[in-house]
């Protein structure tokens, strides 16, 4: 039989672990999360290595000419080369990339790559089909909800795929690297031309391979979005902790010169606010423990 104390604590550990739930922030990965100094970042990038996710018809990320060791005056040195493709792993897709004529990734105006983010919630339709898109209903039920899309912003598709990263098979969609037959979730070109024609975005990004998705055959979102000069990333990480809105994101792509692309290291900054919010409520939490602790301390 369990006796008070046994029930009491561990209802303590109960109160304790929604607390940290219905407070936002990982209780594992910190290495995600920088919460000190005044930073609040959240990393978007996958690692580069050699079993990075590249497009199947791409050569693989590689390290060569790798020197590590002490030179002859006895210093350690440690340094190596890489090869990358530029469309692999966690990258930006310049406008050139499909449209020609447009800006290529050291074209890009850096005031477009410090822009707040919006993160749009579609894993509820991936949850029932892997190739779900993001579409304008999509977008205009979030701004009911968080209202008007802010100017000069990135918009960001969150549709959980990030759980297949580390299974390239699944991650793409087949076993074969066939790129005629690829399965993943994307952005409807029709998403695509509402926010070029009534929104004023500088860029869009994934948590997938591709802006488009996975079954296209005309690349009509990429084509409607390098039209416009609107920037892609493709491969982001860790979206599902971001808030809907209230972050600023850094771009920081290779400036790799006439560059179709470039691999990206990614940054979000969360809205101050935000955090102290979730510590109001944090606070709120801690006093509903007291209280359940209090009340259970007459029959311990």
């Amino acid at each position: 039989m369990l006796n008070t104390r046994t029930v009491a604590m561990c209802l303590a550990c109960c109160v304790f672990t929604v607390c940290c739930q219905l407070n936002g922030h990982p209780t594992d990965d910190k290495s995600q999360w920088i919460l000190s100094s005044g930073l609040n970042l959240v990393d978007l990038s996958y690692d580069f290595a050699e079993d990075t996710a590249v497009w199947p018809t791409s050569n693989k990320f590689q390290i060569t000419n790798k020197v590590e060791g002490p030179n002859v005056n006895g210093i350690w040195v440690s340094s190596e080369s890489f090869c990358s493709p530029e469309h692999g792993g966690t990258h930006m897709d310049a406008p050139v990339h499909f449209i020609n004529g447009r800006w290529t990734v050291d074209q890009i105006p850096i005031s477009r790559l410090v822009a707040p983010a919006v993160v749009v919630d579609i894993r509820h339709k991936v949850e029932h089909d892997n190739e779900a898109q993001l579409t304008t209903e999509d977008l205009t039920a979030w701004e009911k909800s968080n209202g008007h899309i802010p100017e000069n912003s990135v918009v960001l598709m969150n549709s959980g795929w990030g759980k297949y990263w580390f299974n390239q098979s699944a991650y793409f969609g087949n076993a074969e690297n066939d790129v005629t037959n690829l399965h993943y979730p994307g952005i409807h070109p029709e998403a695509a031309k509402w926010l070029v024609a009534n929104r004023s975005v500088v860029g869009v990004g994934v948590d997938t391979p591709s802006l488009d998705y996975g079954a296209t055959k005309d690349w009509l979102t990429h084509r409607v979005l390098s039209e416009a000069n609107v920037y892609g990333l493709e491969n982001v990480a860790n979206l599902d902790r971001l808030p809907q809105s209230g972050t600023t994101l850094y771009v920081l792509p290779m400036k790799i010169r006439g560059g179709t692309g470039a691999p990206c290291r990614i940054l979000a900054h969360i809205n101050v606010s935000l955090l102290e919010t979730n510590s109001s409520n944090t606070l709120s939490y801690a006093f509903l423990l007291q209280a359940i602790l209090f009340m259970f301390s007459f029959f311990l």
